[in-house]
């Protein structure tokens, strides 16, 4: 393998172990980008790759979106991907739309969706707990939607039979070696297969705890020494899916709704760019749902250090009323300024 070039952060857990870690202990040499170069010319990734020929190089979806979104304008002449064998995704959510777009997009430079490896990890298991098999593509699993939020069961629907009710999800493929994946309930009890659930691991690559904080270590645990990753998902033919985090669940008339299908449905709007949306829950005094729309200033989002959107924070940031909604600001600005005119024609 030849590492094909990175361009997460090393403060990112994928950019430090995929990008720094790995190639050190393995010995290869990897072409490295500036973050802030790939944001602001996307093509650089897949042209360093061309390059040097490269085999192996991960990125989260969001990378993906950037490329498949920057027209090639000509750029498909002198990028070449056929070298590419192992396009890995992982880091969040994975979008099945995002890569469907991203090989539209490459298929003409070389790029084989049989590329794609998904897989999933975290911190705290420094870092993968699972990958698909490789030349084997992403395994899509499309269920129905009304099951999904209100049984907590993933029900398989057919590709073919033209529901419109079906959610798609990515399988992040099978444990390690030596690693096990469960999904449990809030009793601890395992579940089965389909069955939607807390997502807990064990193995020797876990964490012994958090760095002198005994109590937040002793939340992750559970009696039996497995980890709680904090996300949501179910099993499905010995595969993990990921359906979320389970902080950021919202929970309306006894619905199980998913803030990122919310979010991503927005970002479908032409004026609105992928990671700029965040959806959650909030509740009036009375204990009732509201559902408010605030138009933040641009950038304004909170992240947290590997670049994640931080939903938490961002709630916190809009219950303490710091934020302001551009919308609201610009339309009293306006009206503002329509009393200066009225009040000067008086005048005159």
């Amino acid at each position: 393998l030849v590492e094909g070039g990175g361009w997460l952060p090393f403060f990112h857990d994928m950019g430090l172990v995929g990008f720094a870690l790995s190639p050190i202990l393995s010995q290869l040499s990897i072409d490295y980008i500036a973050t802030s170069d790939f944001v602001r010319r996307p093509l650089l990734w897949p042209k360093v790759i061309t390059a040097n020929a490269g085999t192996l190089s991960f990125g989260p979806t969001l990378g993906y979106d950037l490329c498949s979104r920057r027209a090639l304008n000509g750029s498909a002449d002198s990028i070449d991907l056929s070298s590419w064998r192992v396009a890995g995704i992982g880091g969040d959510m994975i979008r099945p739309d995002v890569l469907e777009r991203f090989h539209d997009t490459f298929s003409v430079c070389g790029f084989r969706g049989a590329s794609f490896v998904a897989s999933y990890g975290l911190a705290e298991s420094t870092l993968a707990v699972s990958f698909a098999p490789l030349d084997s593509g992403i395994k899509i699993d499309r269920i129905d939607r009304t099951h999904y939020s209100t049984t907590h069961r993933a029900v398989p629907v057919s590709d073919d039979d033209g529901n419109n009710n079906a959610r798609s999800f990515v399988v992040c493929g099978s444990s390690l070696p030596d690693h096990e994946i469960e999904i449990r309930d809030g009793s601890g009890a395992r579940l089965l297969d389909r069955q939607i659930g807390r997502v807990v691991i064990t193995g020797p690559s876990v964490m012994s705890g958090y760095f002198r904080d005994a109590e937040m270590t002793a939340g992750v645990f559970e009696d039996d020494g497995w980890l709680d990753t904090g996300d949501m998902g179910y099993m499905v033919d010995g595969g993990l899916v990921i359906t979320g985090r389970t902080k950021d669940l919202i929970i309306c008339n006894g619905r199980n709704i998913w803030p990122q299908d919310i979010e991503w449905a927005v970002e479908q709007l032409a004026s609105v760019r992928t990671g700029d949306v965040a959806a959650f829950s909030v509740t009036d005094e009375d204990g009732v749902e509201q559902v408010v729309v605030v138009m933040a200033p641009p950038r304004s989002l909170p992240h947290t250090s590997s670049g994640k959107l931080s939903r938490s924070s961002v709630k916190e940031t809009y219950l303490a009323g710091n934020c302001p909604d551009q919308a609201v600001a610009h339309a009293a600005e306006q009206a503002r300024a329509r009393a200066s005119v009225v009040r000067l024609a008086a005048a005159d």
